[in-house]
């Protein structure tokens, strides 16, 4: 039995694992590529070779959670599966591992925005990569599979011939 929302969640979840090593960020400078980041590189530090020299950025640690939120969620939807009955955590819990790194995106954006106007000024070039995209749209597809694991209340996606012998009467 597999449940709704986990039909969304999932992958949603899958798409944050992938999407972490995927490139994020695609950096030149006056059109000349300098660099690419994945979630991966800036979560360990990535090395920037330039025409001045190599220079160790630090890292992000938390941007680790990322891939450890999509595992939580394959993991609760594997025992949600086992066990045919959605708990507290199925519903909320996936609604706040999904929201949380969206949050956390949209608290730092004005921040963001003013060091990428700088960086323009500065002839630097940033764009956003599928990695980073498609670890935001996961991060949707997780809220939105918890929204749907919360408005079905552990309502299962049976087949009806399955559910009719379950239940010993005809839908």
């Amino acid at each position: 039995m597999f449940f709704r929302g986990y039909k969304v969640a999932s992958p949603g979840a899958g798409a944050v694992i992938v999407c972490f090593f995927l490139p994020w960020f695609f950096v030149s400078c006056y059109g000349q590529p300098i660099a690419e980041f994945s979630g991966f590189d800036l979560a360990i530090g990535p090395t920037i070779r330039g025409p001045l020299g190599t220079e160790k950025m630090e890292g992000a640690p938390n941007l680790w959670l990322l891939p450890c939120i999509g595992i939580a969620i394959l993991v609760l939807a594997y025992f949600a599966s086992r066990r045919q009955k959605l708990m507290w955590l199925d519903k909320f819990g996936i609604i706040i591992l999904g929201l949380f790194p969206l949050l956390y995106a949209l608290s730092n954006l004005n921040d963001s925005a003013a060091q990428l106007a700088q960086m323009e000024a500065e002839g630097i070039q940033v764009l956003g990569r599928i990695g980073l995209w498609g670890t935001l749209f996961g991060t949707v597809l997780i809220t939105i599979g918890g929204v749907i694991n919360w408005i079905n209340r552990g309502v299962a996606n049976l087949p009806k011939p399955v559910a009719q012998q379950l239940d010993g009467k005809e839908i």
